[in-house]
């Protein structure tokens, strides 16, 4: 028997026992085993893992594992037994790519899941274990052998995550209704698809962020773009993130955008009526409103962008084409310069935001040209109009948690101008009874007379207190 003979036997009986052995592993009942998985579970972390229902493994150059309706146990102190429950978990992996050391999770999936993240009156947080072989086990030190993992695609469907906390005894649900995530391979960006809800706010976001790889070595810039839905508004991110991995508060350089933006999607819902005594609620008919401005993120996060918004509206009131630059660091937020046009008026300034404690101190400088009065009265649905273009600069102060709050403590110096005007009976108390009543209170003893008043040239000089307007109007004819 030559060489070459001698070698096709042996190939072929390698050839025959691969066979054989792939044909056991895809005959053999894994269910067996599922015991020795949670004990070493159980030993890793001191808790239940509990799989009630059935596991699939498949064998092949992608194989797969498939757990259905398992539990984790939660840590000991809390009332909740179950910290993690999956309907369904199935991980596939890519075995050319395992034997070359390299990690390639092709397809992970986990469905219908609810996780408790809680913390106690200690502090503790329920993912702390205690494993029975914290005590300096000898494999603690070891090293993973394997160079790189990254995930093809990562798919969670239908998964409620719930934050609770002892002390305060309040708790936050995130509310995942699907998240996919794709990626070629170690290099590429990452695909990613989120349909979601966080406390009253619903959000989408589709787009891409960096290669996982660029994670892996902790590189200086990881990129980002993603178009995203919060509740009734359009926003898209696009920049990257600063040294993430180097500091306590990373930078973010981004350009945001958005065609519509509603003040109203980041601010708490109304009461429900039915729920509230009808004696409780609040029947003034208010401008600004009374819902508390969060001002954590001023002191978290340090960020520099472009901002463009085509339409933001605050209740019936609406600005477009706002272009500005915004800087936000150590509890300040700054918005310079700051140009934008309303009710058919350009408008151009800046804006200073300081946190102190929960409230927020404001400052605002504001230029307004050629403001069309006859558009605002209409656009704010008053029962009476007011007509011709004004010309004004405001500069002002305010401090508050709640919008509302901030204008009743407004103080500073306006100016206003209109020529060619016409205001008809009853405009003041059209307004409401917010701080606009004051502001245009000069115009009181018009209200009392005729249902009409032209003004032909008309300055009005505004210094606030409190809230409070004290002006001097003066007219064409020299009074005042």
């Amino acid at each position: 028997m030559n060489f070459k003979k001698i070698l096709a036997v042996i190939t072929g009986l390698i050839v025959l026992s691969m066979f054989g052995l792939f044909i056991l592993l895809f005959s053999y009942d894994f269910s067996d085993q599922v015991k020795e998985v949670t004990d070493f579970v159980h030993a890793q972390t001191g808790r239940k893992f509990v799989i009630k229902g059935k596991t699939d493994l498949n064998i092949g150059l992608t194989p797969s594992l498939v757990l259905e309706n398992f539990s984790f146990a939660n840590a000991a102190w809390s009332n909740t037994p179950e910290m993690i429950t999956v309907d369904r978990f199935e991980v596939q992996l890519d075995l050319i790519s395992l034997l070359k050391g390299d990690i390639v999770i092709k397809r992970f999936i986990l469905k219908n899941s609810e996780i408790l993240i809680e913390k106690n009156r200690q502090s503790i947080m329920n993912y702390q274990f205690t494993p029975e072989h914290q005590k300096k086990d000898r494999n603690q030190d070891r090293k993973t052998s394997f160079s790189n993992i990254v995930f093809n695609e990562f798919i969670i469907e239908d998964c409620k995550i719930i934050f609770h906390d002892a002390k305060t005894k309040k708790s936050k649900s995130l509310n995942i209704k699907y998240i996919q995530a794709t990626a070629i391979d170690l290099n590429s960006p990452v695909a990613l698809n989120v349909t979601a809800s966080y406390d009253h706010f619903n959000f989408s976001a589709k787009g891409s962020i960096g290669a996982i790889a660029s994670l892996l070595k902790k590189e200086k810039n990881y990129p980002f773009n993603l178009n995203t839905i919060i509740n009734n508004s359009d926003i898209n991110l696009k920049g990257c993130l600063i040294d993430a991995f180097h500091g306590p508060s990373p930078l973010i350089k981004l350009d945001i955008h958005s065609n519509q933006l509603k003040i109203t999607s980041f601010l708490s819902p109304k009461p429900d009526i039915d729920k509230v005594k009808p004696q409780k609620l609040n029947t003034n008919n208010k401008l600004f409103s009374s819902d508390k401005i969060n001002n954590d993120c001023l002191d978290t996060v340090n960020i520099e962008a472009d901002i463009t918004i085509s339409k933001l509206a605050l209740n019936k009131i609406f600005i477009h084409d706002i272009k500005s630059k915004m800087v936000m660091q150590k509890g300040k937020l700054i918005l310079k310069p700051l140009n934008a046009s309303a009710f058919k008026g350009d408008l151009s300034g800046s804006l200073t935001i300081v946190a102190v404690k929960k409230d927020i101190n404001i400052n605002c400088f504001l230029n307004v040209q050629s403001l069309d009065t006859q558009v605002m009265s209409k656009q704010l649905e008053l029962k009476k109009g007011l007509k011709g273009l004004v010309n004004g600069k405001f500069q002002l102060k305010g401090n508050g948690n709640n919008l509302a709050e901030i204008m009743t403590n407004l103080n500073g110096i306006s100016w206003i101008s209109m020529k060619e005007g016409e205001i008809e009976t009853g405009f003041v108390q059209s307004l409401g009874a917010d701080i606009v009543t004051n502001i245009f209170g000069f115009l009181n003893p018009f209200d009392e007379k005729v249902e009409s008043n032209k003004l032909n040239c008309t300055a009005l000089r505004i210094e606030f207190i409190k809230g409070l307007g004290h002006n001097v109007l003066e007219s064409s004819d020299g009074k005042s």
